[in-house]
């Protein structure tokens, strides 16, 4: 089997107090995925993530984990300071639109400009069923123009105006974004000349351009504000002015809890032999019951020990919680677009270890 070639894994939480999501990110799983440790190479994947956790509430917390999984991977943590970019006026706002510190995603590339030229940020409630290297593989698919890659929120074409500020042109059709997991060149962000809101029927006009930082993040909030109720939908009227700059990214990578609710919006590419990339947890799926099929997911990770299990065991409980807790659900009846890489994942992950 042939190796990944990445062995340094860096992660930045920012203000990170209560990890929520869970991740393939330690023990043996990860230093299967990532290679050996002891190998010169010249690539470092980075990941972030921003969150802002309260007492007790469920997840894995950093200080939970053993010294010997810490030291599989290196991370450091940021305080998420908005009054080192905001009006104070705003603080207060900014800090609590959408979900608490979810807006401070959008001043990453600022925070992190002079740590790494890129990184993939994934919100906290995401579970990766192949390794992540593949993921940051995709950066060198990037043509000169793009620096992001974010998947669409639906797995269909839009309907809509082109000039409607709540859309995104793309080849495919009009889309909107989902930001729970981006790639982000900083470095080109930071660099790149974005257009600002213009009269886009008006031929003759020509649009304001700045680079990216809070400037230009205010101006567009300050314009939209009323229609932006999250950062989500901030960026996506960004890019919508700007889409030569965004790099649509495959919605496997991003694999929702409604694209596993009905037959009305489904991911092709998951749907495919390949399955799902990335599994997000939206809507509390991992933790409710709204979709029985994705809490199973979190459930078998939750209980799995990355440090000693056995690959195996991690694949079997997951069948096992789908056979006791959703069995007749849409979603169950689909589950081997988890099922699939999953199983493939710890393959891998079994073939390596017995070739080590």
């Amino acid at each position: 089997m042939k190796r990944c070639r990445l062995t340094r894994f860096n992660i930045f939480f920012v203000w990170v107090t209560l990890l929520i999501g869970t991740y393939t990110l330690c023990g043996k799983w990860i230093q299967n995925l990532i290679g050996n440790s002891n190998k010169n190479v010249k690539d470092t994947i980075h990941l972030v993530a921003v969150s802002c956790g309260r007492p007790n509430y469920q997840g894995v917390r950093l200080s939970s984990w053993s010294k010997t999984k810490r030291e599989r991977f290196k991370y450091k943590l940021y305080q998420a300071n908005y009054d080192e970019y905001l009006p104070p006026s705003l603080v207060k706002d900014w800090k609590k639109w959408y979900k608490p510190c979810g807006s401070f995603r959008l001043f990453l590339p600022m925070i992190l400009k002079d740590v790494t030229d890129a990184a993939i940020y994934t919100d906290s409630d995401v579970v990766f069923l192949k390794p992540i290297d593949q993921l940051w593989q995709q950066f060198a698919s990037f043509n000169e123009r793009q620096v992001a890659s974010i998947s669409p929120t639906a797995g269909h074409p839009l309907r809509g105006s082109r000039y409607n500020e709540n859309f995104i042109s793309h080849s495919s059709g009009l889309f909107q974004v989902n930001t729970g997991i981006m790639m982000m060149n900083f470095t080109r962000m930071l660099n790149s000349k974005w257009r600002v809101f213009y009269d886009e029927k008006d031929e003759t006009a020509e649009a304001e351009r700045m680079t990216y930082g809070v400037e230009l993040l205010l101006k567009y909030y300050e314009k939209y504000k009323d229609k932006a109720e999250h950062d989500q939908k901030l960026l996506n009227i960004m890019y919508h002015y700007n889409p030569d700059l965004l790099r649509q990214l495959s919605c496997s990578w991003n694999f929702k809890n409604n694209f596993c609710s009905d037959e009305n919006n489904v991911c092709s590419d998951a749907e495919s032999l390949e399955g799902a990339s990335a599994v997000h947890g939206i809507t509390s799926a991992f933790f409710g019951d709204v979709n029985p099929t994705f809490r199973a997911l979190y459930e078998a990770f939750l209980k799995f020990d990355m440090l000693e299990g056995d690959p195996h065991e991690l694949l079997q409980t997951f069948k096992s919680q789908l056979l006791s807790k959703a069995q007749g659900t849409y979603c169950a009846e689909k589950s081997d677009v988890i099922s699939r890489p999953l199983a493939r994942s710890v393959k891998n992950l079994m073939t390596s270890t017995m070739n080590k």
